[in-house]
């Protein structure tokens, strides 16, 4: 007999999922919760759905059995240039800053890829600047990948693929970088690894953006929505604080910042929102 999730239980883990991950479970009923910890639930031969809630919910409950619930719940699913048109708006606001930057004779650029799972978004990040034609031998390019993940992370540090994660990529593209290792895994060049930096950390944790200030760019593209609005605040929120003066996000082209205007100015190109933040004496102005 399958193991039921009431609904008691179901509120019990709503309730845990956005406390420490922010995660709304507005997109799992109850019978789609149940199928996804079911297998966990039998793994470890317990009896009922409130078991396993008591274990991963203890203090001194170990990571991995956390992380596999968490790995359940979320979609970690993605591939390489998910919503292209993204980023060839990225590279044009890319060369307007580099310019920018070179009247100040600063050559630091500071990316943020937010929820980067297996490495698929800050390594196209990579792929986009080391493939424009830009000499970048001049440059001091930092691009980090944050995840709450380590398995994720781990995974990304490898740098192996499957063809269905290159899905959005041009054989040229392909061939040029990337290594065949057998008929459905590829290796990613160094050439591209090597700009990205990974960190462990949780969006909501303000502590996580400490010492990655100033930033030019965030990628944090369809993970707000599966937040809670009470999380997609403090992450938000996270984010202007961790942005330079005018700095951009982008996020899931379904997703969007409407509720955050005094925050986040709101610019539109065709088929891409890119929100950048506000210029912190507009935004005092504005609240006088």
């Amino acid at each position: 007999m399958k193991p039921e999730i009431s609904k008691k239980e179901y509120e019990l883990f709503r309730g845990f999922f956005e406390d420490q991950f922010g995660l709304a479970l507005k997109h799992h009923s109850r019978e789609q919760l149940a199928k996804l910890l079911e297998p966990h639930v039998k793994r470890l031969k317990m009896k009922s759905f409130i078991d396993y809630f008591n274990l991963i919910s203890k203090k001194s409950t170990a990571n991995k059995e956390l992380i596999r619930t968490m790995t359940a719940v979320m979609n970690t699913e993605s591939y390489f240039l998910r919503e292209q048109a993204q980023f060839t708006v990225f590279l044009d606001l890319l060369n307007k800053m580099k310019k920018q930057k070179l009247m100040r004779s600063d050559r630091s650029i500071r990316i943020l890829s937010a929820g980067s799972a297996a490495g698929q978004e800050p390594y196209s990040i990579s792929l986009c600047i080391n493939s424009s034609g830009t000499p970048l031998s001049n440059w001091d390019i930092t691009i980090y990948g944050m995840d709450i993940n380590p398995e994720q992370i781990a995974k990304a540090k490898k740098g192996i693929y499957n063809a269905y994660a290159l899905r959005g990529l041009g054989k040229n593209v392909i061939q040029r970088y990337f290594d065949s290792i057998n008929k459905n895994s590829y290796q990613l060049h160094s050439e591209i690894m090597k700009y990205v930096h990974y960190v462990r950390g949780n969006l909501m944790d303000p502590k996580n953006f400490q010492g990655r200030r100033e930033l030019d760019i965030i990628f944090c593209r369809n993970v707000l929505i599966y937040m809670s609005n009470r999380a997609v605040n403090r992450v938000i929120s996270n984010f202007w604080e961790a942005l330079c003066d005018r700095g951009f996000l982008f996020i899931g082209q379904s997703e969007s910042l409407m509720r955050h205007h005094m925050l986040f100015k709101r610019i539109k190109y065709p088929e891409v929102t890119v929100y950048q933040k506000m210029d912190p004496e507009i935004l005092t102005k504005k609240k006088i």
